[in-house]
């Protein structure tokens, strides 16, 4: 592996060799100073670079560090610039859009078009949830920064636990992906706002109401309140839709199944089976009750909702993820059970990393712009 340019072999043939040194040995065939002294330089040069590389190996597998400035925590987003946005509100008299040609065929951008989306962090209070959150990452389109911009659909994404919404973006290179479909779409992709789920990282509120948090509430109220408040989204349930990582993919499958009239769709990459936050689980959340428990697992609410009369979702999961593909699997034949249009992925060679993101990333992405409206 090479580290700087030189590569790590190079250094320990040199720690090795340096015992050889004509200028090193004494007439006694014993190191002098000047060569322990060179030793212990070395050692100190080698023992970190050992353990980077031992980090860059791990992180080849898990990919979840673009640079170096990920990996320590240096990415940074600043606050979204809406100066220049066209209103949130349709002007008086604009006409609704009509939801059966795909905005990719009723919209025609102009030359200022940017050639890239923008990204930037947003305060979304819990107003009526109550929910601390920290602060979510919103995407726009270039479509949406044009002063003709039309009403576009929405994607709620969230990250896994431990995590955060810029994990998003700094591991799972969101924007990239976006501004790649935006590209072959005349500029247009959807609004996509990463909430906070969590409220910390080390939190895990399972996206229900409890006394761990009103996070539910925050996310089918406050959330989509902002939203259509603050940014040019279409209003039908159709037009929006839930994609999440891990603990985040089980909330948008649980969302998902208990909000068909909020979201008409969903994309699962590698979510668990249901709700889960520890041993402690049922006793701090759910009151002790084994009913109330199972009662909040997706495949159990979408039984009790079945049939669904016109939602759609993605699963997907690493070929690999032996800890959560299976469950993926059995969640998605519980939706398909109960009515939803649903399709399952599997990333090849992938497992429970950021590299399944990526490659679900790419794969969702096509079906969720048919059904949200941006193409046909």
């Amino acid at each position: 592996t090479a580290i700087g340019g030189m590569g790590l072999g190079i250094l320990v043939v040199a720690f090795a060799r340096s015992g050889r040194s004509v200028t090193g040995v004494g007439g006694t065939g014993r190191p002098t100073r000047r060569l322990r002294v060179l030793h212990r330089v070395l050692a100190v040069l080698v023992v970190p670079m050992v353990v980077l590389t031992s980090a860059i190996g791990i992180n080849s597998d898990l990919q979840e560090y673009p640079n170096v400035a990920a990996a320590f925590g240096l990415t940074r987003v600043g606050p979204l610039d809406t100066t220049d946005l066209p209103s949130a509100q349709p002007a008086d008299g604009e006409p609704a859009p009509d939801s059966t040609v795909p905005i990719e065929e009723s919209w025609t951008p102009g030359e200022e078009l940017p050639a890239h989306g923008r990204v930037g962090s947003v305060a979304i209070p819990g107003t009526q949830s109550g929910f601390t959150a920290r602060h979510a990452i919103v995407y726009l389109p270039p479509a949406a920064l044009v002063p003709d911009a039309p009403q576009l659909p929405v994607l709620i994404a969230m990250s896994g636990q431990p995590g955060k919404p810029l994990d998003l973006l700094a591991s799972g290179r969101f924007d990239s992906f976006l501004d790649a479909y935006a590209a072959g779409h005349h500029g247009l992709a959807p609004i996509v706002v990463m909430p906070d789920q969590l409220g910390a990282s080390d939190a895990n509120p399972m996206c229900i109401d409890s006394p761990l948090g009103n996070s539910e509430t925050y996310l089918t109220v406050d959330v989509p309140a902002w939203i259509r408040a603050n940014l040019r989204v279409l209003d039908d349930r159709t037009s929006w839709a839930l994609l999440g990582f891990s603990q985040g993919g089980t909330c948008a499958v649980q969302l998902g199944a208990a909000h068909p009239d909020l979201f008409g769709s969903f994309v699962d990459i590698s979510g668990e089976i249901g709700p889960w936050a520890g041993p402690k689980t049922i006793d701090v959340a759910f009151g002790g009750s084994q009913d109330r428990y199972a009662a909040s697992i997706p495949s159990a609410v979408m039984a009790s909702r079945a049939p669904y009369a016109d939602t759609q979702a993605v699963f997907c999961v690493g070929e690999e993820d032996s800890g959560y593909r299976p469950g993926v699997e059995q969640v998605e034949a519980a939706a398909v059970a109960a009515g939803i249009d649903a399709r399952l992925s599997i990333a090849p060679g992938s497992s429970h990393d950021w590299g399944t993101v990526k490659w679900c990333t790419a794969d969702a992405l096509p079906t969720l712009g048919q059904r949200l409206g941006l193409t046909r």
